[in-house]
């Protein structure tokens, strides 16, 4: 129903847009730092803190020395042992590649003296060091936002229902 009263309610299109704009963009940086905050306080944040009042405030004793001693010079002897394991895992890897190179070379010459279908080879895929999203977290702050600015529309196009009625029913 349309009625000729004033309700001083005045404004632009141009303006209304303007500050739904702002107010869109507003919300959309506000989850987009609270979300960057968020993962950068977990990666900042330590595993375990080791706090003067958690430690004890007696001395140690010699036997207690000693065992830490024993326990520093068993985790030396460790370290150097895995030291050696791991170089002589390379060294075997590297004996490994060298015999995979030198049967591909022999390979690819009998291949070439006699022609035959070419074989398929398995593809090896890297491992990436980032785990999988499992979920639309990411998209939620996008869908809010698109939901304000529906509103906001409809909201605009309710209060001027009497220019936009036939759009509306």
């Amino acid at each position: 129903m349309y009625s000729d009263t004033r309700t001083n309610q005045g404004g632009s299109v141009a303006i209304f847009l303007l500050v739904s704009v702002m107010l869109a963009i507003a919300v959309i940086g506000g989850v987009y730092v609270a979300q960057k905050r968020g993962l950068d306080a977990r990666a900042a944040q330590p595993i375990m803190e080791v706090t003067p009042e958690s430690q004890s405030n007696k001395t140690p004793t010699p036997a207690q020395t000693e065992q830490q001693k024993q326990a520093a010079e068993k985790q030396k002897q460790q370290a150097e042992a895995d030291k050696q394991a791991a170089a002589a895992k390379q060294a075997e890897e590297l004996k490994k590649k060298q015999a995979q190179e030198a049967a591909q070379k022999q390979q690819a010459a009998s291949n070439a003296q006699t022609p035959a279908a070419p074989i398929p080879q398995a593809t090896v895929v890297p491992q990436t060091a980032h785990l999988p999203t499992t979920g639309p977290a990411e998209n939620f702050a996008q869908v809010i936002a698109a939901g304000l600015i529906v509103a906001v529309v409809i909201a605009y196009f309710r209060s001027y229902k009497f220019r936009f009625g036939s759009y509306l029913k």
